[in-house]
Order: C-alpha cells, then sequence, then structure tokens
C-alpha cells in the first residue's frame, strides 16, 4: 500500500467516525480526499481535470497533481527554469488542445508531459514594456487565443510573438475575475467592483454594471449573473446590469458573519455551490442550503476556495489549509449511527440486536450501554433501563412478540421480558427447572414459535416459555434420538415452515428437530476443513425458495436444501470464502444481505450479481455483531456491529455505473530513468523506446475513478510475452524483468469501487531495442565475415591438409625411424643380455687358467689378452644397457667421491696393448697427482672410457692422443676450425677434461651428428677407413652422461688435422645424492678384486650345508654346480617347477636360481618359496641378465636374499652363500637366550608368524602330558618332518627342545607372577617329572631351578642370571 492509500484510509476513518451522522433531506455526501492537514497550509485555489484524468490543483505551496492513487507535487527548484516559475499558484488552466497551463505569481508557465518539466512564457505587453509579475487568471475563447488577467492588465496572449495585447487599458482598472459561461460569454470582474463582457469578435469590452465591493467570482446563466463578492455576499443581476436580489448567508458556525464568497459555481444536476469564507452553501432552486463541517465531516474547513465539476460530474471543493473533498453523484449516503458525546447520540457503539416497536421506533440492543429507543423520524436515542438500577448492560438479543411483548436475552443477567402494557421488565433468571426459571443468565437467540417464545442459552441448551400456562420449561432432555441437549452453547434459532427448529452452537454442530414429532438430527458438515471451530453457526435464515442459509465461522455461508437433505455451498461461493458471516436477512426485492468480519455483501439471487460495502463506503465498520441485523416495516435494513450501526434502505442504492479510464502514469527502468507516456489523439499513447540494457521496468497506472480510490481493482498483460490477463489489487503497479528485445504491448484495464470494468484496455507499445551485434545490419556483416573467414578457413584447411599430408609422410618416416632404432636397441640389449651367460662361462675358465701354475707365460699373456677382450665386450654390453636407460629417462647418479687422475691412468691401462701394437703415444697432462669430484664413478668410467675409444679408433699409427686434466679452466683451443657443444655448465667449481687426438679429423657436416644414436661419420664409409669400426653409440652416451652430471661437453675438429673433446665437471653434485641402484657392490671390471673364501677342506662332506642351483643353461649349471660342489651339498633342477618338487623332498639351506627360465621364472619361484609356510625360511640368491634397477628392486620385492647380475666373480657368489649360512647360524646361536628374553627374533612375517603359532598351540595345552609332536603337526597342519625341519632351520633346536623351551619360559613366569614353587610348577607346564625339568632347565639357564629363584630374591629388582 502507497503512501497516499494509507493517508487516504486515515482520511475516510476520521471523515466516517465524527459521532452520530444523521439521514438529511439531501442526498449529499462528501469524501475528504485531502490528508489529515490538508495538501498545503495555504488553500486550495484552483482546480481543472485534463483529458488524462488527472486533477490539477494550485496552492500558495506549489502545483499539485493527483491521480487517485498518488499525489504529485511540483515546486520552483533554484537555478532551474524548466522547473515551476513560483509556489504561488492562482490558476490552473487545461486548454482545448489539452495543454496544461499554470498562472503563478512570477508569470506564466506551460507543462511539458513529456519531460515533466515547464515552460515559461516571457511575454511583453504590446508597446514593448515589460509585464507584471503576477498572473492572475487565463482561459481560451472558442477561436483559440489566450485571455490573461495579469496583475493590473487584461489582454489577448500572442503565442508567436510572445505578446500581450491589453485590451481597454484605460477603462479595465485592476481586473480580478476572468470567466467564461456555457454559453461561451466571457466575463470580467475587477477589483472596484465593475463588471465587463468580453467580444471576441471585436476585441472590445462592455461594461454592464458595478457593485459596491471587490468582485471574487461570477457564475451567468440566461439572463442572470450572479456575483460574488469580498464583502456583500452574492448579487444577482440581469444583463441590463438591474439588481434582482440579495444573496444572504447565515451563520454555520460560531465565527463572525462574513459575506465573503470565492466561488460559485451550477453544477450537471442544476445545483448552485456557493463557497464563502464561512461555509459551504448549496441552492436547490427552493432553499439554501448550508453544509457545517461538524454535520459533514467530509469537509475539510469551513473556508472555501474554489468550487470544480469534473468531466464525470463530480464536484470538488476545495479550502483552507490544503483541504480538499469531493461529491460524488453515486455515492450511497448511508446512514450510520454512532455514539458521540456532542449528541443525542446510541449510548454504545458495540450493537447486537433490534425489534420495531412502532412505525418509527426501533428497540437497539448493546452490548456495554444497555437498551435504546430510536426515533426514527427525529433521529434521536434514549436509554430504556431493564431494572431499576439500570446495571443490566450487556444485551445479546432482541424480540417482540405478537401480543407486543418485548424480550431481551443478556450476558450471564439473564431473560428480561415486559409484557405489552406493562411498565417495567421481569426477569427469568437460572434456576430449578419449576416453570420460573431457565437453564442459563446467558441467552444468546429468541424466536418466536404459534404458542410460545423458543429461548436459546449459552450453556443450558434450548428453553421455552409458554403463552397459554406463562411457564418456563427446558426442551429436548430426555429425547429419542439419543443426543445430549442440555449444555448446547446456543448462538442462533430459526423455525422454518416446515416446523422444523434449527439450532446454531458454538464450536459444534447444527441441529434440526422436528417440533411435531421431536426428533432431533445432528447435521454436520462435510463442506468443514476439519476444524470443529469452523463449524460455528452465528445465523440462520430461511430464504424465499425454501433453503436454509447458514452463516458460519471461516467456512462462509452454506445452504441447506430440503429436496436434497445435504448441506451444500452457496450459489457464489468464491466471494464469501474464508469469511465469517455473522448476519444474514432478505429485503423486499428477495436480494440477500451478508453481514461479515470483512463488511457487507449485497447479493441480487436473479442475476448472480454482488456489491461488496466496506468501511469506506460509510457503514458502520467492516465487523459487524452476530446476528444483530433487522428488517423493518418499510423494508430498510440495520446492521449492528462494533463501531454503531447502519441502516440502508435497498431502493436507494446507487451505483457508480461510470467506467473508468486507465492512466499510465510513468514506466521507470532499472537504470532509474523515468519515461512519461505521451498521449495523441484519442488518448493514443505514443511508443516508448527502451535501450537494449532495459529490460527491467516498473509501470505505474492508475483509474480517474475518485469515488472510493481504494476499491479501484485493475488487471493487465504484456502481449508478445504474457498474453493472459493477470488480476491486480489496488496497487497501481507491475514490474517486468528480464524481457527479451523485441516488440511488446502492454494493456491495462479498471474497474471502479463497484466493481464496473472498463470496455477498453489502455494500450503502450513497448519497443526494446536490440543491442547492435544483434541488429539486422550486423548479421548481414557477420554474414559477409563469415564467408570471409569460412574462404579463408577453407583455403588455409586445404593448405594444412597438403602440409598435414607431408607431416604425415614425414612423422611415418620418424615413427619407422624410431621404430627402426628401437627395435635395434631393443635387439641390442636383449642380445646383451643373452652375451652376459656365455662371458661368464668365458670369465671363469679364463680366471681359473691365469691363476694356474703350470702354463707358459706366452699363453698367460695371452690368456689375459683374452680376458681384457672380454671384459671390453662386456663394456659394450653395458653402454648399450645404459643408452637404453638414459633413453627411458631410468639411469640415475650414485654420487660418490671419485679421484678423476686416477680413473683416467685405470682406463688407460685397459688400452695400453692398442698403444704398443699401433705404437700410438699417449700423454697424460696434469698438476694435479689426485683431484677428487663428486661423481657416480661407473658412469665416469664408461664416458672417459668411450672417449679413449674413440681416440684411438681414429687416430693413425705413429699418432699421439693428449689427455689433460685441470680445474676451473674453462678455456677451449683455438687450433680447430669446427665446434659443437651440449649443455651448460653452471657451477663456480669444476673440472676440465680434454681428449685431443691427431686422427682423421671430423667434417663440419658430420659434426652435428656424431653425438646421435648409431650414427657415424663420412670418413668412417670410405674404403680407406674399412677397419675403423664403431656401434655408433659411444659419443651418444658420452653426451647423456655428461649432461646427467650437468655438466658441458664440446667437440672440436679440422678435417685432417684431428679432434678434440673437452668436458667440463662440477665438482660437487648437491641435487644428484642418491642411493645406490642395487645392492652390488659397483667396482672397477679391469681391476682384480681379491675376495676371502672359506677353504674346500675346512667342512667334512657329510656337514656341508646343502644347496640347491635352478638353471635352465646346462653348461652354465654344470659349472656351477661343479664350481659350488667342493663347498657344499649341490643339488640340481633344470626350472622352477622341478625346484619346487625338490625343496618338498630335501633338506636345503640355500637356493641360487636364475631369472629367465621356461615354464617357471626366478621371480615366480622365489615369490612362492617365501610364501610357503615350510621353504619361507630358505635364503634366496637370483642370478641374472637382468640388469636394470627395475628387474633388481623386482626381484627383492618377491623376497630374493641377494641379487648378482651376469657376469659375476664366482668368488663372490661364493661368499654371499658363506654370509647367508653364517647369518643363520648366528641366529641359531643367539635363539634361545633371545627367545626367553622375549626380544624380537631376526626371522621374516611368516617364520615369526609360524614361531608365534607354535608358541599360541604349547601355551594352550601347557599342563597336556600326553601332548605329542604328531599333536602339535596336526595344530599347525604341517608334516611331522617338515615342522621338525622348520623347527630346526629356524632355532637351530629340535622339536621336542623347543617345545621344552616353552615350557620352561613358562614355569619361570608362573613361578615369578603367581608366586609357584619349582615342585609344583614342573607338572603344571607339562613335565612327566621333576627331574627331567631340572635337567632340561639347567640345559637353558646353566643353573638349576633352586639356584635361579635363590637369585631372583637376592636381586630382585636387577636380576642377573648365568646361562645363555
Amino acid at each position: 500500500m502507497n503512501k497516499f492509500t494509507l493517508v487516504f484510509s486515515l482520511i475516510l476513518y476520521f471523515t466516517f467516525s465524527q459521532g452520530a451522522v444523521f439521514g438529511q433531506s439531501y442526498d449529499i455526501s462528501f469524501r475528504r480526499i485531502s490528508p489529515p492537514g490538508g495538501f498545503t497550509r495555504g488553500a486550495i485555489q484552483s482546480i481543472a481535470q485534463d483529458d488524462q484524468g488527472y486533477i490539477w490543483m494550485g496552492s500558495r505551496q506549489g502545483l499539485i497533481r493527483y491521480d487517485s492513487n498518488n499525489s504529485k507535487w511540483f515546486t520552483p527548484m533554484p537555478n532551474d527554469s524548466l522547473s515551476l516559475a513560483s509556489e504561488e499558484v492562482s490558476h490552473v488552466f487545461c486548454d482545448n488542445e489539452n495543454q496544461i497551463w499554470v498562472a503563478t505569481n512570477k508569470g506564466l508557465c506551460t507543462f511539458d508531459r513529456r519531460t515533466q518539466n515547464f515552460e515559461r512564457i516571457e511575454y511583453v505587453y504590446e508597446n514593448g514594456s515589460i509585464r507584471k509579475s503576477r498572473v492572475l487568471s487565463l482561459l481560451q475563447t472558442n477561436d483559440g487565443r489566450y485571455l490573461v488577467i495579469d496583475k493590473n492588465n487584461f489582454g489577448v496572449l500572442d503565442e508567436a510573438t510572445k505578446k500581450l495585447n491589453r485590451i481597454a487599458n484605460n477603462e479595465i482598472r485592476a481586473p480580478e475575475v476572468l470567466y467564461k459561461d456555457d454559453a461561451d460569454r466571457i466575463w470580467l470582474g475587477t477589483k472596484s467592483g465593475s463588471i465587463f463582457r468580453f467580444f471576441p469578435s471585436t476585441n472590445s469590452v462592455k461594461k454592464l454594471f458595478s457593485v459596491d465591493a471587490k468582485v471574487t467570482s461570477i457564475y451567468a446563466e440566461n439572463d442572470l449573473i450572479w456575483v460574488g463578492t469580498e464583502e456583500n455576499g452574492a448579487k444577482v443581476y440581469n444583463q441590463d446590469g438591474e439588481f434582482i436580489r440579495q444573496i444572504s448567508f447565515e451563520n454555520t458556525s460560531k465565527s463572525p458573519r462574513s459575506e465573503r464568497v470565492r466561488a460559485i459555481k451550477k453544477d450537471s444536476k442544476g445545483r448552485l455551490w456557493f463557497g464563502t469564507d464561512n461555509g459551504l452553501y448549496m441552492d436547490n432552486g427552493e432553499v439554501l442550503k448550508s453544509f457545517n463541517p461538524e454535520d459533514y465531516p467530509g469537509i475539510p474547513h469551513n473556508s472555501i476556495f474554489q468550487i470544480y465539476e469534473d468531466n464525470s460530474g463530480g464536484v470538488w471543493v476545495g479550502t483552507w489549509s490544503g483541504g480538499l473533498a469531493l461529491i460524488h453523484h453515486s455515492d450511497n449516503n448511508f446512514k450510520t449511527y454512532r455514539h458521540s458525546k456532542f449528541y443525542n447520540s446510541i449510548s454504545s457503539n458495540v450493537v447486537s440486536s433490534f425489534i420495531q416497536i412502532g412505525e418509527n421506533e426501533l428497540l437497539i440492543g448493546t452490548e456495554v450501554g444497555g437498551l435504546n429507543s430510536f426515533d426514527l423520524s427525529t433521529e434521536k436515542f434514549k436509554t430504556i433501563p431493564l431494572d431499576k438500577e439500570n446495571q443490566v448492560k450487556n444485551i445479546k438479543s432482541l424480540y417482540r412478540d405478537k401480543n407486543g411483548g418485548i424480550w431481551a436475552g443478556t450476558f450471564r443477567r439473564g431473560l428480561w421480558y415486559k409484557p405489552a402494557g406493562a411498565s417495567s421488565f421481569q426477569v427469568f433468571k437460572r434456576g430449578p427447572d419449576d416453570g420460573k426459571h431457565i437453564s442459563s443468565n446467558s441467552v444468546y437467540a429468541l424466536h418466536e414459535a404459534n404458542d410460545g417464545i423458543w429461548i436459546g442459552t449459552f450453556g443450558g441448551g434450548i428453553n421455552f416459555y409458554s403463552f397459554k400456562t406463562k411457564r418456563m420449561r427446558r426442551c429436548f432432555l430426555n429425547n429419542s434420538s439419543g443426543i445430549p441437549m442440555s449444555n448446547l452453547d446456543v448462538l442462533s434459532i430459526l423455525v422454518d415452515n416446515g416446523s422444523n427448529l434449527w439450532v446454531g452452537t458454538l464450536n459444534n454442530s447444527l441441529y434440526r428437530i422436528h417440533l411435531p414429532s421431536g426428533t432431533i438430527k445432528k447435521i454436520t458438515n462435510n463442506r468443514s476443513s476439519g476444524n470443529r471451530e469452523n463449524y460455528t453457526v452465528y445465523s440462520l435464515w430461511q430464504h424465499s425458495s425454501g433453503k436454509i442459509l447458514i452463516g458460519t465461522k471461516v467456512n462462509g455461508v452454506l445452504t441447506y436444501n430440503p429436496d436434497s437433505n445435504r448441506i451444500e455451498n452457496f450459489e457464489d461461493v468464491s466471494f464469501l470464502r474464508q469469511k465469517s458471516i455473522y448476519g444474514i436477512i432478505e429485503d423486499f426485492e428477495n436480494n440477500i444481505w451478508f453481514s461479515s468480519n470483512n463488511g457487507l455483501v449485497l447479493y441480487n439471487p436473479k442475476n448472480k450479481s454482488r456489491r461488496h460495502f466496506v468501511f469506506l463506503d460509510g457503514i458502520q465498520g467492516d465487523i459487524f455483531s452476530p446476528q444483530a441485523v433487522f428488517r423493518d416495516d418499510k423494508g430498510h435494513v440495520y446492521f449492528g456491529g462494533t463501531n454503531g450501526f447502519t441502516g440502508i434502505d435497498p431502493n436507494e442504492i446507487k451505483v457508480n455505473s461510470k467506467r473508468p479510464y486507465t492512466i499510465i502514469n510513468v514506466l521507470n527502468t532499472n537504470d532509474h530513468k523515468s519515461i512519461y507516456p505521451v498521449y495523441g489523439e484519442n488518448l493514443e499513447i505514443n511508443p516508448i523506446q527502451l535501450r537494449p540494457n532495459e529490460t527491467t521496468f516498473r509501470i505505474n497506472f492508475s483509474a480517474d475513478n475518485y469515488l472510493i480510490p481504494n476499491k479501484n481493482r485493475y488487471k493487465y498483460r504484456l502481449l508478445n510475452y504474457y498474453d493472459d490477463w493477470i488480476p491486480l489489487e489496488n496497487e497501481g503497479s507491475v514490474l517486468f524483468t528480464g524481457l527479451e528485445a523485441g516488440e511488446y504491448s502492454f494493456q491495462v484495464k479498471a474497474s471502479n469501487n463497484d466493481g464496473i470494468w472498463s470496455d477498453t484496455p489502455t494500450q503502450m507499445t513497448i519497443i526494446i531495442d536490440e543491442y547492435w551485434y544483434k541488429t539486422t545490419f550486423a548479421y548481414i556483416i557477420y554474414a559477409v565475415l563469415l564467408a570471409t573467414i569460412l574462404y579463408f578457413i577453407s583455403r588455409f584447411y586445404l593448405e594444412r591438409l597438403k602440409l598435414k599430408r607431408e607431416y604425415l609422410l614425414e612423422k611415418n618416416q620418424r615413427k619407422n625411424e624410431e621404430h627402426i632404432h628401437e627395435m635395434k636397441l631393443k635387439l641390442f640389449t636383449n642380445i646383451s643380455h643373452e652375451f652376459r651367460t656365455p662371458l661368464t662361462l668365458i670369465l671363469w675358465p679364463l680366471r681359473q687358467l691365469i691363476k694356474s701354475k703350470n702354463i707358459p707365460q706366452k699363453d698367460r699373456d695371452n690368456l689375459a689378452i683374452a680376458k681384457r677382450n672380454a671384459h671390453r665386450l662386456l663394456e659394450l654390453i653395458n653402454q648399450i644397457v645404459e643408452l637404453r636407460k638414459l633413453e627411458k629417462g631410468e639411469s640415475k647418479l650414485n654420487i660418490g667421491e671419485v679421484d678423476i687422475v686416477k680413473l683416467v691412468n685405470e682406463v688407460q691401462m685397459g688400452f695400453r696393448g692398442e698403444a704398443e701394437s699401433n705404437q700410438i703415444s699417449f700423454i697424460l697432462n696434469t698438476d694435479y697427482s689426485s683431484l677428487i669430484i663428486e661423481a657416480d664413478q661407473q658412469k665416469l668410467d664408461t664416458l672417459i672410457y668411450n672417449l679413449l675409444s674413440n681416440a684411438y679408433k681414429y687416430v693413425q699409427s705413429h699418432g699421439q692422443i693428449k689427455v689433460t686434466v685441470e680445474k676451473n679452466v674453462g678455456i677451449t683451443s683455438n687450433a680447430f676450425d669446427n665446434q659443437l657443444s651440449y649443455g651448460q655448465i653452471s657451477s663456480d667449481s669444476f673440472i676440465q677434461l680434454t681428449v685431443e687426438d691427431d686422427g682423421f679429423g671430423i667434417d663440419n657436416e658430420d659434426l652435428f651428428k656424431i653425438f646421435n644414436r648409431f650414427e657415424q661419420g663420412k670418413l668412417n664409409k670410405k674404403e680407406d677407413a674399412k677397419d675403423v669400426k664403431g656401434s655408433g653409440i659411444g659419443l651418444s652416451i658420452c653426451k647423456e652422461l655428461t649432461l646427467l652430471h650437468q655438466g658441458q661437453i664440446t667437440v672440436q675438429s679440422t678435417l685432417g688435422k684431428g679432434s678434440c673433446f673437452t668436458i667440463l665437471l662440477p665438482t660437487t653434485q648437491k641435487a644428484q645424492r642418491i642411493l645406490s641402484e642395487s645392492h652390488q657392490i659397483v667396482k672397477n671390471l679391469r681391476v682384480e678384486e681379491e675376495v676371502t673364501i672359506v677353504s674346500k677342506n675346512e667342512i667334512s662332506q657329510e656337514n656341508r650345508a646343502q644347496i640347491l642351483v635352478v638353471e635352465d643353461n646346462l653348461d652354465f649349471s654344470s659349472f656351477i654346480c661343479d664350481f659350488l660342489r667342493d663347498y657344499y651339498q649341490v643339488k640340481y633342477a633344470i626350472n622352477g617347477s622341478e625346484g619346487l618338487a625338490i625343496l618338498k623332498q630335501s633338506k636345503i639351506d640355500v637356493i641360487v636360481s636364475d631369472v629367465m627360465m621356461p615354464e617357471m621364472d626366478g621371480f615366480e619361484f622365489c615369490k612362492i618359496v617365501k610364501a610357503q609356510l615350510e621353504t619361507s625360511h630358505i635364503p634366496v640368491i637370483l642370478l641374472t641378465a637382468l640388469s636394470s634397477s627395475g628387474n633388481v628392486l623386482t626381484g627383492l620385492d618377491k623376497g630374493a636374499d641377494a641379487y648378482l647380475v651376469k657376469p659375476f666373480d664366482e668368488r663372490i657368489l661364493l661368499k654371499r652363500i658363506e654370509n647367508l649360512l653364517e647369518q643363520r647360524r648366528r641366529i641359531h646361536s643367539n635363539f634361545t637366550k633371545r627367545f626367553i628374553s622375549n626380544k624380537t627374533l631376526e626371522a621374516g612375517g611368516l617364520d615369526s608368524f609360524f614361531l608365534n603359532r607354535i608358541r599360541a598351540v604349547i601355551e594352550h595345552n601347557l599342563s597336556d602330558e600326553d601332548f605329542s609332536l604328531e599333536k602339535l603337526a596336526e595344530e599347525l597342519m604341517i608334516s611331522r618332518s617338515n615342522l621338525h625341519r622348520k623347527i630346526k632351520s629356524l632355532s637351530g633346536l629340535s622339536t621336542t627342545g623347543f617345545i621344552n623351551l616353552i615350557r620352561i619360559e613358562c614355569a619361570v613366569k608362573l613361578v615369578r607372577e603367581k608366586n609357584y614353587r619349582f615342585n609344583e610348577v614342573a607338572y603344571r607346564v607339562g613335565f612327566s617329572s621333576q627331574s627331567y625339568f631340572t635337567r632340561c632347565f639347567k640345559k637353558v639357564y646353566k643353573v638349576t631351578p633352586q639356584e635361579y629363584f635363590k637369585n631372583l630374591r637376592v636381586h630382585a629388582e636387577h636380576p642377573t642370571f648365568p646361562g645363555v
């Protein structure tokens, strides 16, 4: 609800709450439009209505526009020439073109509806002189000219030249009033009292007569002229100037008499109105009637300034203090009566009941003021006491019986009865059922029967008073239907045409009692919402159709149809839904009136029409009292409520039949821009154009119905968005959000206070522009651009296809080359792996032969050459494997301290024979005897070896190779033409290794290929270089190893002169410190390492450990078996499956197995061995040609105890076996001591589980003397032999010895923790005799049990025991 609506409601409240409102002889009602205190402090001096229906008001504080919902103010703004010229507005005028003119004390203005701004008309007089600032009045002649009265002049305004052509300037002095009558005659009045008539055709005036006072208003009709004056009231003259009569106005208030007449107006109903400074008067041709604000609260003030009739015949009255009132011809002048201290009024506003006791007299019951008598002719009230003390105030029900007796039911004060002709009331109070008392002191309902009165009590059920016996009795207590009736809270009673008594109750049900038979039926409401309170029956009425109308709480009106014997909804339930119906009555026209908690409803069953009257319509209020309805003998209906009562003559009900026009006031966009509609011909609104971002906007609108505008209703739709009509309450605005670009048609309709809808909607076209990038022109540009883009895309695509084909060809070629390279590398790697086993078989015999003492020295030298070249072949194999690691990024550095000078000398030793045979001079140039750096020694060995190998390969006989080792030099030679570098040294501390030869040199074209895999220079392909052979991978490995060490490699060469390779390596490798790749000890394969092994004759054959060799290569297996038989007992299996079979039959101490075998490889074999309980304790050594760290880790993950890469020194294998056996012997020697001290045993996870399981089984059967080895093996689900073998291998003890060890441990625990004696504990832990227990105990602890516990007592806190 907007602010104006709230203010308007308050106005109406004050209007209709100013005491008793009496019916007048004149059917006139005033509606106050202005808020409390008025629109302004001063007066409403001028009123006008434009073509759109707005009401414009001029005041001394600005211009006001009123649209039935809101009022908008226009006032002058400082330094704003587009605002109103002055606050004081003397006249507002709407011309034939619907242009608004505003006359102010600072000039004349016109109003621009589109911009809501004012244009100031700065005119001058015809002689060029400056105009007077104040403009008093303005009107338009039939020919369109404007007549203006300013401070001292009257003239015709020329809009084009902005000049006022004054007329009769010397004759007309101080013009004051300008008036045009219905015959288009123009009249002028002056301050001196002169009356002129203006003739537009001749631009002349004629003075008709003078009055003896200042002229303030003029009205002319036919031959008569009414002139209002400043001091002498109103006078009537004819056109000849003859005085007809004086109109004097009686004093309507206590103020001094005044005859100032400011306004004279005759309305369309022929009523002549006079506005004076002391009241409003109306002459209907018979009498002059005054309207005092005390009698007509709708008049805001007694000082009247302006009277105006609008387009619909409504009369607007402007008063002092900004007051504005409306007299509407369709306003229902309901007669409402309230308590007032100023009048002889009703005693209380809470009216509960009515009866008629005479032609012009009503009795009215109130809930606070007792019983009132109301004289319909004089409209005066008087109080009628029920008791002598007048203490009974709360009347609940009234009834007048056929004998003239008056019955009054009260709240808690009994039932009062005044027989016809009696002077006082008698009372029936609650008491015994003796004919003199009633069942309850609260009587809410009364209804007459043929022979008495039915009485409905609250809490006491139904009573009946018999006219014949003059006794009271209680009814229906013991009924045949068995329905309890004694404690009913009765609210309403009805006797219908069928001799049925209807009883409505509180929070219960409706009862129908057939009086002739006494049958009672409880009628439930099958339409109720289920809440018991909802079936409270406030009122009952039998319609002329025979249907029973039932007024309920919340559920509205229900009907009982005697034909169907069912409760049904009322004919038109929608307008009564969720209302509480307090009263129902039918007028003489068979219309039905309903009083409710939301006003009055008038329903016409014939045409199904309805009217809804609320407080704003002039009734007492919106809340009515239950059963406070009555119809008198004349057909007038009365309704009582909480704010008095209202009397209505149904025949005088008026309908506002004018269909309202809906005014669209403004459109406000989401960017706070206000767009005001521009109306054209026939009130068509020009289309409104919105920008693309203005997709959210609110439209404000109002109706031109000013009679009870709060009851105006609207419905709207936005075509092209939502085509169905959407209803809207009194709020005259609607919001639209997120609309798309396009053209929409907003349509809105309005209904007036009586629900009459406008025929055609007001329509406004709204066009939301598209963003520029969505316009048709933009799409054309897009199409052109798209076509251009498609052209270039297709062209690009074709070029791309061409390039793609070329790329695919090159890619396939490269892929093939890579595949070939990968296959080649893989082939070399696999071959290298396959070479390792034969190399092992070569190196082992060579080492054996070289060690022999009975061979000639020449043969020994030849064997040394064979051994050296076998090592060289192994080096080549390792390089191929290393290259594959480097390619896949799997190569890691094993950083350690390396003496680079020493390493160069050691590597050079491998080339000594070749240098001597080819007479090649080798020079090591360095200032250091030892130079330590951090590096991977094995990889650095490979790097130096390849550089020297490359130099020896390409240097000629009698040539020279020079190696230089320096520190922090970083200078390359200037003696060569071509140079190529890879990597960059970033450390400040580094060493420089240079290998320079005087060989063939490298061509510049080949220089870029030498570091590529499998690439060789052209020279290597010539006939003269056929002896220079290589694999093409050495220098590639050199480059990768240098970069892996974060170093730099540089090659310099001149064809025919030689080459120089320079390596720069940082002295520290901080970021490369990692663990060793495998469990092997890295060593230089060119230097023999002495390994101390056990002598062949140290251990006898029968006590030697048993070794299982699993190897598929017969030569290798034969060799290794023969070698190991000198030291151990050896068994042989050709693969893993055969090895598992041997393990089941033999006691094996160590397993030596190859990895790559058919049927079951070494990894799988090792996994199974370590997973089986019988074999998990046996150490496993894996032998393989797979040297990568991944393969080593796989073997260790499978549980292998050692991993040797082929070829290996046989002495290392022997040492590994010896170490594993020695480790097992240490475990056996410490087992008993660690076991009894509960220390962690050195066993694998499965072996530890096995030992713990044995302990648990033995402890569980501790006291069982018959617990045998067979039972233990059965519990462990293992054979006895395997059990013995397993325990022996893990502990070094026999099975019996291990069991006794556990029993002794338990015995010690029992003695120490539970204080058992040794002679008791032996049997508890399963020993059969004390002596056997003592022997076993002494074997473990080296002392007798008695000595052990004696020492235990002596050293209770820190025991020290001799023994194991």
